[in-house]
């Protein structure tokens, strides 16, 4: 962690906030009209079950805790900004580190490619047992496709091709500042936060 947070505003975030996926937890009205938290395995079976669970906002419950904490205006400011901060140094280290495990992964599995292949060249494709070491083979085939073949496909075998729309946002957002209607579509303006 990069900043402290007062301790106060760092039980309250820890409390609300799922430790598995980041999200603030999930609420009802309880029995006694107060907010009940709902277990995720209680989630999951209400949703397989079929039952619909009328959520509160967990968001307006986190400001309404926190506003109860009776905290200097610039405090609150400060804490959060400490919160966004320390998470977003968080996230970014994980993603350093998961490019660097994938480089490592994709070296492992070259490494083991190239045993693999050694070992076919030197048993020649037949089977091979000693004391420490079995080799055997199995048959199994795989489609090997060349360049050119989604090209091909594309005029002559279109059923070969998995294609996904996806639509042209740029083009759209050009249409729309010019003034054209498109069903389904509009421009929305958003305040972006920049926090240092």
């Amino acid at each position: 962690m990069i900043y402290q947070l007062n301790d106060q505003v760092e039980h309250l975030l820890e409390d609300m906030t799922d430790p598995d996926t980041g999200e603030l937890k999930k609420y009802i009205e309880g029995p006694d009209g107060l907010p009940r938290e709902v277990p995720q395995a209680e989630q999951l079976d209400a949703e397989q079950a079929g039952v619909p669970l009328a959520y509160l906002d967990s968001e307006a419950l986190l400001m309404e805790r926190m506003e109860k904490l009776k905290l200097d205006y610039a405090v609150l400011i400060r804490n959060l900004r400490n919160e966004y901060i320390n998470r977003k140094s968080e996230a970014e280290a994980l993603k350093a580190e998961k490019q660097r495990l994938a480089k490592r992964q994709a070296t492992a599995e070259r490494a083991f490619d190239r045993a693999s292949r050694f070992l076919a060249y030197l048993t020649k494709g037949e089977k091979y047992q000693d004391e420490d070491v079995k080799i055997s083979y199995r048959k199994s085939e795989t489609v090997e496709l060349d360049d050119d073949f989604l090209d091909w496909a594309m005029t002559n075998a279109p059923g070969l091709v998995k294609v996904t729309p996806e639509p042209r946002k740029a083009d759209i957002k050009r249409l729309l500042k010019n003034g054209q209607q498109i069903e389904h579509a509009h421009l929305e303006t958003r305040q972006n936060i920049q926090i240092k």
